[in-house]
């Protein structure tokens, strides 16, 4: 099974069964994107470089090579000890996460992941070796005679092999709790930890018993070392364990003083006193003691990375560290100093980029937290620091009207609310106040003509504002007439200076959209905006008739003004950017996913990213598009074939291929057969979501082609609490060639 993140709300809050029947048969498409005509894309990674998916593992052959995986199938090598990485992933072929990493000889790599993957070419490709039902989290040598290695996973999967990893056979195991990490010191005695598990054997595997004084209750285990056959340590997130006599007794080495690492990851022991120690989850440090615990030293920090996942040495000396943002670390004075060798503007620190802005000379502009400010002229390519506005902290809008003039809105200080503006291309920016008593962030603009500007803000008293500016953002009014005070606003669109829009609602609240036909002077609510029962994030109007609108639960279309809607997808939908009538695409960083149409929103396909998160910000270009995001992530994807042709390569519809069959449909019961036709031989990757977004359940099967049929029981789920709630449930497969099947079902309760 696939570790992954739950993707977001869905369509609609869960509903009695009966009456989601009747919804589901009168309007099937809501429930999942068709597919159109679309293009093939070639990816750039365009900030940080080489890459930006987590990186979690490293394993090096020789001082000189070696390497790093991570997610997304990421791997990178280095032929110089470190110094450069160049990265070898093949997108989007190959897109299981990796988590661990083994070198077997020159050239020869073992990983664990969703599986057991093989390579014999250094990286270069991927080889599944064994399909597992859960993730493998660690991999490891057992010592002794023979080429035994053992590898340990979630859901407690322990595996083994004698072959050098051509095949593995499942081995008892110490529970049903993920598994983190591994240590063996002879070919009898090992040790095991993870959530609420830390377990030891003496017969080579064959039973497992927890270790005395180190508790398994609500607690997560991340790593398991001996310096020596007496000497071991037993890292949790908050404290440690120690033993100095083999593991015959351990006790609390100590609870993390103030001034030591918390979220512990791993460790590296240097001898019994010294040993560097990184962080994960909240932040990412990296620490030295050289009294076994007793004071800390932190060595290297980052505030916006997530945290670092690998530490090794290498036989050289040097060290090097991983991080959940793809840095590659080296430090070569004993973790004294560190070099981070992923080139990024600001590579001490990382932002999530909010705002995009890609002007037609080519000109960019992305802005994200604590007023970071990047550029780029060339489409996007290429990104460094740049002049930004002062006074706006963290822009969420940014909008030109042409090359040159230009409006940023976004949080402002405290009792104001500001907008910079820039008639030079933002060379320089001259600060503006919206509103001189009010507190708030804007949300959107629009800049129809070079005199008229709308802004819409939302403030953290719950009221919201639209305000207007007749001198093109210099000077702001208030045009709130006919809006609800309490609905927070968060777009805005204007088909000229008189015609326009403003959408908003929570996430839970019914969508709310307003139309104006006199600057704002008055508005109009556009009554039944689809079927949507969240608000809405942004829309795109291509005429006074056609537009779209997307909301926390799905995308609406009208083609008559707002009289009648028509709805297509059921993903949480946060940003929308067209580059003509035909041609755009709708994001969430919800459940991180981009989508394309080729026909004005009528259809969608979902483009496959080289990257494990999912935009913030996006920007329709005249050759594809660019996305932002977290750990100050920029990438370009420009179209290799013609959009929207007939024929084309890319994407193919979706026909015989397009539905998972579910029965029994509806379900008063805990067994669900799902029906797919493969168009492959290969393992297949089914996930079931809950109404609410919430990932219930991710498996793979291995299948012929044709059709198939796997069991699954409403009472499996990832996170170990029975899907028994009565509703809608999804379900996506994901064949070996890259193509989807989706399908939906309704459980109902048993009487």
């Amino acid at each position: 099974m696939l570790r992954s993140s739950a993707p977001g709300a869905l369509c609609a809050a869960p509903v009695f069964s009966v009456f989601v029947i009747v919804i589901l048969a009168v309007i099937p498409s809501i429930i999942a994107p068709s597919s159109s005509a679309a293009s093939t894309y070639e990816f750039q990674w365009a900030n940080p470089k080489p890459q930006g998916n987590a990186l979690h593992a490293f394993a090096f052959e020789s001082p000189a090579v070696g390497y790093a995986v991570g997610a997304q199938g990421a791997t990178l090598r280095t032929l110089n000890g470190g110094q450069t990485w160049t990265t070898l992933t093949r997108y989007p072929a190959f897109q299981t996460a990796l988590r661990d990493l083994m070198v077997l000889g020159p050239g020869q790599l073992l990983a664990g992941g969703g599986g057991i993957f093989r390579s014999n070419d250094g990286g270069e490709t991927w080889t599944l070796v064994e399909l597992t039902s859960f993730g493998i989290d660690h991999l490891a040598v057992v010592p002794g005679p023979g080429s035994i290695l053992s590898a340990v996973g979630d859901f407690g999967l322990v595996l083994r092999s004698t072959d050098s990893g051509a095949s593995w056979v499942n081995r008892p195991s110490p529970g049903i709790r993920n598994l983190r990490d591994q240590f063996w010191i002879d070919a009898s005695t090992g040790y095991i930890v993870g959530e609420n598990v830390a377990q030891r054997t003496t017969d080579g595997g064959a039973t497992w018993v927890p270790i005395p004084g180190v508790p398994e209750q609500s607690v997560v285990y991340t790593d398991v070392v001996f310096a020596d056959p007496q000497n071991g340590w037993i890292l949790e997130h908050f404290t440690t364990y120690r033993t100095t006599n083999g593991g015959g007794s351990w006790f609390q080495r100590h609870a993390n003083p103030p001034q030591g690492p918390i979220y512990q990851e791993q460790a590296l022991v240097l001898d019994t006193n010294h040993r560097f120690v990184i962080t994960n989850l909240e932040g990412a440090e990296i620490w030295e003691t050289t009294s076994d615990g007793v004071s800390w030293t932190r060595r290297y920090q980052r505030q916006h990375t997530q945290g670092y996942t690998d530490l090794e040495r290498l036989s050289d000396g040097t060290f090097v560290v991983t991080s959940t943002h793809g840095d590659l670390l080296r430090s070569t004075d004993s973790g004294q100093t560190w070099i981070n060798f992923v080139t990024s503007p600001g590579d001490e620190d990382r932002t999530t980029l909010q705002a995009l802005a890609i002007l037609p000379s080519g000109k960019g502009f992305a802005s994200g937290t604590d007023g970071v400010w990047l550029v780029s002229t060339d489409t996007g390519a290429t990104w460094a620091f740049g002049p930004g506005p002062t006074g706006v902290d963290t822009p969420l809008a940014i909008e030109f009207r042409n090359d040159q003039l230009g409006l940023v809105g976004g949080y402002g200080p405290l009792g104001q609310t500001k907008v910079a503006r820039t008639t030079d291309g933002g060379a320089t920016w001259v600060l503006h106040t919206v509103s001189p008593t009010y507190t708030g962030y804007i949300q959107q603009i629009a800049f129809p003509t070079d005199q008229i500007a709308y802004a819409v803000t939302h403030g953290g008293d719950g009221i919201n504002f639209i305000h207007r500016s007749t001198d093109g953002g210099q000077t702001w009014a208030l045009r709130n007439q006919g809006v609800s005070a309490g609905i927070q606003l968060r777009s805005v669109s204007f088909l000229d200076a008189n015609t326009g829009f403003v959408g908003g609602g929570e996430f839970t609240s019914e969508a709310a959209l307003w139309k104006t036909t006199d600057g704002g002077a008055t508005w109009n609510p556009v009554p039944e905006v689809g079927l949507h029962q969240a608000g809405i994030s942004d829309m795109h109007w291509s005429d006074a008739s056609t537009g779209l609108v997307a909301s926390y639960d799905g995308s609406c279309r009208t083609t008559d003004g707002g009289q009648s809607w028509g709805s297509a997808l059921f993903f949480p939908l946060f940003r929308v950017s067209f580059r003509d009538a035909l041609h755009g695409y709708v994001g969430s960083y919800l459940d991180r996913r981009l989508l394309e149409t080729t026909d004005g929103g009528v259809t969608w396909s979902i483009l496959n990213l080289p990257w494990e998160r999912a935009p913030y910000d996006l920007q329709a270009t005249p050759e594809g598009f660019v996305i932002c995001g977290e750990g100050s992530t920029i990438i370009g994807g420009t179209s290799s074939t013609t959009t929207g042709v007939p024929g084309g390569a890319g994407t193919p519809p979706l026909t015989r291929l397009d539905v998972v069959r579910v029965w029994p449909n509806p379900s008063r019961g805990r067994s669900i057969t799902l029906g797919i036709e493969s168009p492959v031989a290969g393992p297949v990757e089914l996930r079931i979501y809950d109404v609410g977004g919430r990932l219930i359940r991710a498996m793979i099967r291995r299948v012929a082609a044709g059709p198939a049929e796997i069991a699954w029981s409403s009472g499996e789920e990832d996170l170990g609490t029975p899907a028994e709630v009565s509703g809608i449930y999804f379900v996506e497969a994901r064949f070996a060639n890259g193509e989807q099947a989706r399908g939906r079902f309704v459980l109902v309760p048993e009487f």
